[in-house]
């Protein structure tokens, strides 16, 4: 029996792009097509393989401002396992962790999570954080194993196209979010939010929910609605257009108390109005849990549950 090969660790190389496509698909599976977004993380990873890319990367570096780091796993001169890090201001998004089939059990994966938690710290991020198919017991265990809790259930939901025009909103009438609401409706979408996500990913006028960061990307247009609830509450959502994969993706969210069904559905209506003229060939919503609200809404404009996805975050030490 031959002794399997010693495995190095280090920042992935430019020569290496050609091996790091194919590793890291690994990772895209079934998350990625019940969403509808594997497009979008596969044009992600052809970025990649560009010399303008890594011109841009190289140069955020140079000025202290990293944005992505790339770890990778090596078996003499063969890529075989890897993760990447995503410098957000509050957090190192941990996305992207694979290793090939043959060397699983020689505990690479954590080792990389070992080397980007480490690095958070050295870089003063407060939290690492990462998102996981909810199915994915697997991927979990390792996670938890690495210091890792829940921190949020989403569910993921999907149609084909846009249904039918209908009349008007329900009342009361969504309206266009200007920059003079951001501070109330930012608040009041934090106050909602467990401490730690909120700590974590703290609401802000580009980012009002953090999975929006997976859909980013490529050619994209989106607008953002509110509406007023008798009941106190306010209900937000913005939607996205994706032209290179003709998706409409919908980010309904409410704040405490809920907001009813019918407010949900004014929301829902306007963005797809919005997209009607776009006309994306799919459309995908996420749902935070419990989110009953909103997940009847979406059901009676004929969304169906995809897939489940479960937040999880680490507490940087020090």
């Amino acid at each position: 029996m031959s002794t399997p090969s010693p495995i190095d660790y280090g920042l992935l190389r430019w020569s290496e792009c050609g091996q790091y496509k194919p590793l890291a698909s690994l990772a895209l599976g079934e998350f990625e097509r019940k969403r509808g977004t594997e497009a979008t993380s596969e044009a992600t990873l052809d970025l990649l393989s560009r010399r303008s890319t890594w011109l841009i990367l190289r140069l955020y570096r140079l000025i202290g401002r990293p944005m992505v780091d790339i770890l990778v796993a090596r078996a003499g001169e063969e890529l075989v396992g890897t993760g990447m890090t995503l410098w957000l201001p509050h957090v190192a998004y941990v996305t992207t962790v694979a290793t090939r089939p043959e060397v699983r059990g020689r505990g690479i994966a954590s080792r990389i999570l070992a080397m980007q938690a480490e690095e958070a710290q050295r870089r003063k991020r407060p939290w690492l954080a990462l998102d996981v198919e909810g199915d994915n017991e697997t991927a979990q265990r390792v996670y938890r194993k690495a210091a890792y809790q829940d921190a949020g259930t989403f569910t993921w939901f999907t149609r084909n196209g846009l249904p039918p025009q209908e009349g008007p909103p329900n009342p009361p009438a969504p309206r266009l979010v200007e920059r003079s609401d951001y501070t109330e409706v930012l608040s009041k979408l934090d106050a909602s939010r467990p401490a730690d996500y909120r700590s974590a990913f703290p609401a802000g006028e580009r980012t009002l929910h953090h999975n929006e960061y997976l859909v980013r990307g490529g050619r994209l247009e989106q607008r953002t609605w509110r509406v007023d609830s008798s009941s106190g509450g306010i209900g937000v959502v913005r939607a996205y257009y994706l032209r290179g994969g003709q998706l409409g993706v919908y980010f309904p969210m409410t704040t405490n108390p809920e907001i009813s069904p019918e407010d949900v559905l004014g929301m829902i209506d306007t963005a797809t109005e919005w997209l009607r003229s776009r006309g994306p060939s799919r459309c995908l919503a996420m749902v935070s849990e419990p989110g009953r609200a909103v997940t009847t809404a979406l059901e009676r404009r004929g969304f169906s549950s995809a897939v489940s996805s479960l937040t999880m975050l680490r507490k940087v030490s020090g």
